[in-house]
């Protein structure tokens, strides 16, 4: 019984790094991301695809955002909140509107 606990106690551990690896890097507090052409924000750093609702844009940028238009963002996260900061200059893309 003692070998099969350790076994499983070696394979928790592996576990446990794969995923360290794998997370978000919460050290990073800018990033860059796409804001699609309907609203919804992805980052290079973080996978899932986010809502209007899941995040928030500065008022000076806020004017600039076109509805239908797909451009790229810097973005930093305030603690778990992604806050858009700055559209980047000739960034625009053409796209399927993700």
């Amino acid at each position: 019984m003692g070998d099969s606990r350790n076994g499983i106690s070696r394979l928790a551990g592996v576990i446990e790094g794969e995923i360290k690896r794998q997370s978000w890097n919460p050290d990073t507090i800018l990033d860059y991301g796409t804001l699609g052409q309907n609203g919804t924000l992805k980052t290079d750093s973080f996978p899932a695809t986010m809502d209007k609702n899941d995040y928030s844009v500065l008022e000076s940028c806020a004017k600039d955002i076109e509805e239908g238009e797909k451009l790229r963002v810097l973005v930093a996260w305030i603690e778990d909140d992604p806050v858009i900061i700055g559209i980047l200059a000739g960034q625009k893309e053409d796209g399927d509107g993700e």
